[in-house]
């Protein structure tokens, strides 16, 4: 199960995974997630990198100077765990709709450099075909 559809069927049903909705808890599950997909030697998906940026962000939405976790931020500003777990998918919400079209367009942006040096290794392979051959145009030698 993907990261983001793990997080969906938590806020859908956290009982089953947290014991009831808190964002501490959230925490202490996810660090779980991190840690057994490290430990089983998983690579880190595109979704676990977004997350990763989680963090900062959240510092920085709330000013936050301190070392302090994202949770513990959240719960700063809420009422009570369970509103700070609501908190949470409201603000990953918000962090994903910037961060996903950032990673998106760094994909693309990727992906058609390799495009373009895919085209000039065949350029240039096709030049020396046609140096060995002796069929480089005049305006080459």
């Amino acid at each position: 199960m993907s990261l983001l559809k793990l997080l969906e069927t938590i806020q859908q049903r956290p009982g089953i995974f947290l014991g009831a909705p808190s964002v501490s808890g959230l925490q202490m599950f996810l660090g779980g997630y991190f840690f057994a997909r490290h430990e089983q030697g998983l690579a880190v998906t595109i979704e676990e990198e977004i997350f990763e940026g989680f963090q900062k962000w959240v510092e920085q939405r709330f000013k936050v100077q301190a070392s302090v976790s994202w949770a513990k931020i959240i719960l700063l500003y809420s009422a009570n765990e369970q509103r700070g777990f609501e908190l949470f998918f409201e603000l990953w919400e918000e962090f994903l709709g910037e961060e996903l079209w950032e990673k998106i367009l760094e994909k693309e942006l990727r992906e058609q450099v390799l495009v373009l040096r895919q085209e000039q290794e065949q350029d240039i392979e096709d030049y020396s075909v046609a140096a060995m051959e002796g069929k480089v145009p005049a305006k080459l030698n």
